[in-house]
C-alpha cells in the first residue's frame, strides 16, 4: 500500500487535481443522492458552530445549512452527529443540548436538553438512546419520543464514544483506564475492561470484534493504545500498548472503512492498519507534515479519506481529500475547527 509524505510544494502541484465543490451561501442543496455532513465545532464560547454539507450529485459545498434553514445559529461547539430514520441528531457540547434536524431539508425537528456537556448519542432502538457527557459522570438515557432524559447511569470520568452490541453498551472514558460495560436491559453498569489511559473511540469490525483507541497522555508519560476485544467474553485479544502519543490530543478519531476491515486514526499523522495485522507500520498512512490534523472521516462506499487541518483554530479549516490508497486528490475549505464528517447515502 502506498505511503505518502507530502509537503507544501506537493499540495500546490496537486491542488488542481480535484475541482473543489463550489460554495453556495444562500440556496440550500437538494439532498437526492446523499453527501457529507461536515461538522465545524466553532470557537469555544463564541456560539459559532456550523454544519456544512457537500452534495455529491451537484458537487456543491453549502456552508451553515442549519442557519440558512432555521434562521438561527446552531450553538456552541458542534461535537458529533448521528443520523437515524431521516433525522440528524447534532450534539452541541457547550450549549448542553442535542438539535434534531430533517436530514433532507435541514429544518429543526426539536431539541433534547438537560445535559451537562454532551458528547455522543448512540441508539438502542427507535424509542431509546444513550448520551455520553464530558463533565456529568453519568450516561444519560433518553426517551426519543418525548425528547427527554429519563434516567442517568453513573459512570465516573469523562465518557466519550459508545457502541452497542449483544445487549451491552460499551463506553469509552477519556479520564480513565477502563471501558465501561452497561446492560441495556437493566441500564446498570455490569463490568469494565482495563485498557490504556484515555479511551476515546470505538468501532466494530466485520468479524464482530470491538476495537478501542486510547489517547495516552504526553504530560503523564502514558502511552496510547489500540485494543481488540472479543464481546463474547469481553476479553482482550490484541493489545498494542507501544503507541507514543503525539500532539495535544494523542491518538484519537478511530474510524473504519465500509468493509470493516481497515482501521484509521489520528496521532498527529493519519495512521492505518488492517484488522488482521498485529503490529503497526513504522510509517504513517498520510503524513501531517506541517498541517494540524484534527478531524478524520472515511467514506464507507469508496474508502476515500477526508482529514481536516484546523490551522490556528481561528481561520476556516482546510479539508484534504485522499483516495483509499492515500493518493492525493485535492482540498477545499470547511468551517472553523472542522472536527468530523458524516457520510450520508440515501
Amino acid at each position: 500500500m502506498q505511503k505518502i509524505l507530502f509537503t507544501v510544494c506537493v499540495l500546490i502541484v496537486f491542488a488542481s487535481c480535484e475541482k473543489p465543490p463550489s460554495q453556495e451561501k444562500i440556496t440550500l442543496p437538494t439532498v437526492q443522492e446523499g453527501g457529507i455532513f461536515i461538522l465545524n465545532e466553532g470557537s469555544f464560547n463564541n456560539g459559532n458552530a456550523t454544519l456544512s454539507f457537500v452534495d455529491f450529485k451537484q458537487n456543491t459545498l453549502t456552508d451553515d445549512v442549519f442557519y440558512t434553514a432555521n434562521n438561527r445559529h446552531l450553538g456552541d461547539v458542534l461535537q458529533s452527529i448521528t443520523v437515524r430514520n431521516g433525522t440528524a441528531y447534532l450534539v452541541i457540547n457547550n450549549s448542553k443540548k442535542i438539535e434534531l434536524i430533517d436530514v433532507n431539508t435541514f429544518q429543526s425537528k426539536g431539541t433534547i436538553a438537560g445535559f451537562n456537556s454532551p458528547r455522543y448519542i448512540t441508539f438502542l432502538n427507535d424509542q431509546k438512546a444513550y448520551v455520553s457527557d464530558l463533565y456529568d459522570n453519568n450516561i444519560a438515557v433518553v426517551d426519543l419520543g418525548s425528547k427527554t432524559i429519563t434516567q442517568k447511569i453513573y459512570c465516573p470520568g469523562a465518557t466519550e464514544q459508545m457502541l452497542i452490541f449483544n445487549n451491552k453498551l460499551y463506553v469509552c472514558n477519556t479520564l480513565q483506564k477502563s471501558v465501561y460495560i452497561i446492560d441495556v436491559n437493566t441500564d446498570k453498569m455490569i463490568d469494565s475492561i482495563s485498557v490504556s489511559y484515555g479511551s476515546n473511540s470505538i468501532v466494530l469490525d466485520k468479524n464482530n470484534k470491538i476495537w478501542v483507541l486510547c489517547s495516552g497522555n504526553q504530560q503523564k508519560n502514558l502511552n496510547a493504545g489500540l485494543y481488540r476485544i472479543n464481546p463474547a467474553n469481553d476479553s482482550i485479544e490484541l493489545a498494542i500498548k507501544t503507541i507514543l502519543p503525539t500532539g495535544i490530543f494523542g491518538a484519537t478519531k478511530l474510524c473504519m472503512n465500509g468493509n470493516k476491515d481497515r482501521l484509521f486514526w489520528l496521532n498527529t499523522d493519519v495512521n492505518e492498519m488492517n484488522i488482521s495485522d498485529t503490529t503497526l507500520s513504522s510509517n504513517p498512512f498520510i503524513s501531517a507534515s506541517k498541517n494540524n490534523f484534527y478531524g478524520l472521516g472515511i467514506d464507507p462506499i469508496n474508502g476515500d479519506v477526508y482529514v481536516s487541518d484546523a490551522l490556528d483554530y481561528v481561520q476556516k479549516s482546510t479539508i484534504f481529500h485522499y483516495r483509499f490508497d492515500a493518493s492525493y486528490v485535492g482540498f477545499f475549505k470547511g468551517g472553523i475547527i472542522t472536527s468530523g464528517f458524516y457520510f450520508y447515502y440515501k
